[in-house]
């Protein structure tokens, strides 16, 4: 069952690079914004990560968190504040998103 996701800008489709690492930061700004108590570690959650701070989704079972985001069961949600994210150790690579962005996913099956 592959996972579509998309990020939308003023109504259009945001340009990103599309990897574990962006995939992995999507989602924790979803679960910050929409489920900030969810933990993602024994007595660590969402909410408690700083600005910027992420968590690798690499081998969680995404389709199955049990979390309360809409995200999860609606497919969308839209951010109510910014997050900015530097992806490479020089800061040369940054990726932001924009209070207003919405984020869609779902799962898409043949």
């Amino acid at each position: 069952m592959p996972l579509n996701t998309q990020v939308i800008r003023n109504g259009k489709p945001f340009e990103m690079r599309w990897d574990g690492q962006s995939l992995s930061i999507f989602l924790t700004t979803a679960l910050i914004e929409t489920d900030p108590e969810f933990e993602y570690q024994d007595g660590k959650t969402f909410g408690d990560l700083k600005p910027g701070e992420w968590v690798d989704f690499g081998w969680s079972p995404i389709y199955y968190l049990a979390t309360k985001s809409p995200l999860w069961h609606l497919g969308e949600i839209t951010l109510t504040s910014d997050h900015k994210y530097i992806l490479t150790k020089d800061g040369s690579e940054i990726l932001e998103f924009k209070a207003g962005d919405k984020f869609v996913m779902y799962r898409s099956y043949k």
